[in-house]
């Protein structure tokens, strides 16, 4: 309880009591009503909240709005709970286990304290659904909450209790409402300090509510980071999970260009080496949303397509086209700099001939490395090695390949 005093001693949600009421002849009541705002991830989570809120709040006028974590992805719905919340009283995130927040509401955390006022006061509380002796008591999701209300100077009330469907029934809810409208709104009068003192105190000394659903023992939840990148309504959609070089947004598109030299190594049974000149043209799909979790290796599948065109200056003049189609994975480094690998087979045509040649159609294999680096959001300088074999497969009696090692550097568009 003391840390509920020093809330209410500290706070502007602190207020005064009616001059009616008795032993505070002197004192007044704020006519706002306590602004309350909910994100929560599951339905679950959502019923413990509210079960929660309507126990303490009774007696209170309050302006509750509740959004779920899924509809926080869409620019337009986050920006506007943002705007919503960041004038709240107090903020709770409810979630049904002590997992890692999803990276967009980690990024929708970040607008909220971006869009709050510095001087305001208020408290952030986290509402974990699953009983208690099956969270842990380190969870790293408290630890991140608690960073996120230490940035925005708001105080930090965790929370780890469930709610049962027997008391979610004994105080029914209201439908959960898109961002546009609210799902509650209590309106009875009364004591806001003591509504304030009430949610709050129910939340620091665990008083249980109820219990339901389960979550296995041995979960863990990586390491987190406030982040404030997040698309306005009037932006395009972001290229990026969690800002510039934390991972790609599926079906997120490339278009790029490259130039490259390279040269020939007599390898694999090529008589002569073949140096190479090429101007190419790819497009990219990432297709996948960002893999391997909170592992060193995690990033984006892309599917790759490339037209490229060019000729050999050494030892004689000879032309090559081809396409190719691939794959490449781009990794995660959160920072501007994105390195990838990837590779690649494809048909090609050339006039490249004896000793290690022998017809136009050939076959082309490339396998590679290269990086990005971002000069924009969505714009990227591409340095890229290649190396790029020709053969036909065994199709004719001479097929001793020409392989080149390629250097490449171009621009690419992320779209």
């Amino acid at each position: 309880m003391e840390a509920i005093a020093q809330l209410m001693k500290n706070s502007h949600l602190v207020v005064h009591l009616r001059p009616e009421d008795p032993g505070f002849p002197t004192t007044r009541a704020i006519e706002r009503p306590l602004k309350i705002r909910v994100v929560y991830d599951d339905d679950e989570s959502a019923r413990s909240a509210e079960v929660l809120i309507q126990h303490v709040t009774a007696d209170l006028e309050c302006d509750l709005w509740s959004f779920a974590f899924d509809d926080l992805e869409l620019p337009e719905p986050a920006m506007a709970a943002a705007r919503s919340a960041s004038n709240t009283d107090i903020l709770v995130v409810a979630v049904r286990n002590d997992h890692a927040l999803p990276a967009h509401m980690r990024s929708w955390l970040g607008l909220y304290l971006a869009l709050r006022d510095k001087d305001q006061e208020g408290a952030l509380v986290v509402l974990i659904a699953e009983p208690a002796e099956i969270v842990s008591p380190d969870s790293s999701l408290v630890e991140y909450l608690e960073t996120v209300a230490a940035t925005g100077g708001l105080s930090f009330i965790p929370s780890r209790r469930s709610v049962a469907h027997s008391s979610a029934s004994e105080h029914p809810t209201a439908p959960r409402q898109p961002v546009s409208r609210p799902i509650m709104n209590f309106r009875r009068g009364g004591r806001l300090a003591g509504g304030v003192c009430g949610l709050v105190g129910l939340l620091l000394t665990s008083v249980p509510v109820s219990s339901s659903s389960a979550l296995s023992e041995d979960q863990s939840v990586p390491p987190l980071t406030v982040s404030i990148a997040e698309p306005t309504p009037s932006t395009p959609r972001s290229i990026w999970k969690d800002g510039v070089g934390n991972g790609f947004r599926e079906d997120t598109f490339h278009a790029g260009f490259a130039l490259g030299a390279g040269f020939g190594v007599r390898a694999f049974g090529t008589s002569v080496a073949h140096d190479l000149a090429l101007a190419s043209v790819n497009f990219g799909w990432i297709f996948t949303d960002v893999v391997a979790g909170d592992k060193w290796y995690r990033g984006n599948w892309e599917w790759l397509n490339e037209i490229f065109s060019g000729g050999q200056f050494d030892p004689r003049d000879h032309y090559f086209v081809g396409w190719t189609t691939g794959l490449r994975y781009n990794f995660v480094t959160g920072t501007r700099w994105v390195p990838f690998i990837d590779g690649g087979v494809g048909l090609s045509g050339t006039d490249i001939d004896s000793p290690d040649l022998d017809g136009i159609f050939q076959f082309n294999v490339q396998a590679g490395a290269g990086t990005h680096y971002f000069l924009r959001d969505d714009t990227a300088v591409t340095l890229q090695y290649r190396w790029l074999h020709f053969s036909d497969g065994g199709t004719t009696d001479v097929n001793h390949g020409v392989n080149t090692e390629m250097f490449e550097a171009g621009l690419t568009w992320f779209f």
